[in-house]
């Protein structure tokens, strides 16, 4: 891995955030639509982890290729790739490869690919303008605005707390005014008949203590003692019938 070296330029455009299995997709569509039959055997189809290093195999009339694709946007595909490649060519008994990368190769893969012939290099710039735009990945929420919007909306919630509970105590505050405000209740006055009560010396002083009032001497009798009165009365009329006259 030490001999792969960077890319000029990395990309950071909608290609290069889509999954590599999603561009083994894509590139097999394109030729499907330039009119060769797609086997679509690599792992980016079938979901197995080895593809024997071909991705697509594409036949038309009495072309085959073999297709092998390298979603690699930080470093450039070294000339190792193109002799693989090659090798998977020969023995596939294959007319042609291709070797696609949405990045860039090395200057010893172009050489190579250029030397030995039978081997297309597509590169990113090419792969780009073979599948057109793409749609780009949604925009992510900016942290700092998120951060942001969440103080506003904590700050908010306690302002709106802290104006329910002022609300709730301002009312209190008042009741108690109110009731503090009305005048407590009074019963009947009570009439004090002035009283002169003499004092030795100092003359006769007005006494305004309460006389207490005189009870009558006969009362209405309640109806107990109405009909305790008319018992008695029963008894003695019987008393009276049953004594013999004298």
């Amino acid at each position: 891995m030490s001999s792969l070296k960077p890319v000029a330029h990395r990309r950071t455009d909608a290609l290069a955030q889509t999954h590599w299995a999603a561009v083994e997709r894509l590139l097999a569509e394109h030729y499907r639509n330039a009119g060769y039959t797609v086997d679509h055997c690599g792992t980016g189809a079938n979901g197995s982890k080895f593809d024997g290093g071909i991705d697509l195999k594409l036949r038309r009339d009495d072309a085959y290729i073999v297709v092998q694709c390298k979603h690699w946007n930080a470093l450039k595909v070294p000339h190792n790739d193109v002799h693989q490649l090659l090798g998977i060519m020969v023995n596939e008994g294959a007319t042609g490869a291709i070797l696609v990368t949405s990045g860039e190769f090395s200057r010893a893969a172009i050489e190579a690919a250029t030397r030995h012939g039978h081997v297309q290099l597509i590169d990113g710039d090419d792969l780009r303008e073979m599948l057109g735009p793409l749609p780009g990945p949604p925009a992510s929420v900016d942290s700092g605005s998120n951060s942001r919007l969440t103080y506003v909306v904590l700050t908010l919630f306690a302002l709106a707390t802290l104006a329910m509970v002022s609300f709730m105590v301002l009312a209190q505050f008042h009741r108690l005014v109110d009731r503090a405000a009305q005048p407590l209740p009074t019963g009947e006055p009570i009439m004090l008949q002035p009283q002169v009560v003499p004092n030795a010396g100092d003359g006769d002083v007005l006494d305004t203590s309460p006389i207490p009032m005189e009870q009558p001497d006969h009362l209405e009798p309640t109806p107990e003692e109405i009909r305790e009165s008319q018992r008695k009365a029963d008894e003695a009329i019987t008393v009276i019938k049953a004594t013999p006259e004298i």
